[in-house]
């Protein structure tokens, strides 16, 4: 298989090791290469198909929760904006409460801006280009 360089089975504990080449093999090919070594049966075509890497599955399920989010507020907010401002209510908080389990409030309104700006960056350079 692509990338991997070796899978060792060891039946006595039960454990798996792989060598693999970070970057050049397909997630998919290190859980068929451990399986092969260790004796399970392999997913037929259809299963197969249907595995999703990680990040995809992650992409998916927030870009559901942003159309959830949408559809709840009838399309006046969506999670660019509303994990900003949950964030910088955690600030707020954070600076009144001063508890030591939150994260410091500067770091949580630093964050809360940032996510802000990177997640709105067209439409503040477009206001730039344009200003009213």
């Amino acid at each position: 298989m692509v990338g991997v360089r070796s899978v060792g089975f060891n039946p006595r504990s039960g454990s798996v090791l792989v060598e693999y080449e970070p970057g050049a093999v397909d997630p998919n090919a290190l859980i068929d290469a451990v399986a092969v070594t260790a004796g399970l049966d392999l997913p037929d075509e259809e299963v197969r198909a249907q595995r999703m890497h990680p990040a995809r599955a992650a992409i998916g399920a927030a870009r559901g929760l942003n159309a959830l989010t949408r559809e709840l507020t009838g399309g006046r907010a969506d999670l660019r904006t509303l994990v900003p401002i949950a964030m910088s209510g955690l600030a707020a908080y954070s600076f009144i409460v001063g508890k030591d389990r939150m994260p410091r409030w500067d770091s949580l309104a630093y964050w809360a801006f940032s996510i802000f700006q990177t997640l709105h960056a067209s439409e503040i350079a477009d206001r730039e280009d344009h200003p009213s």
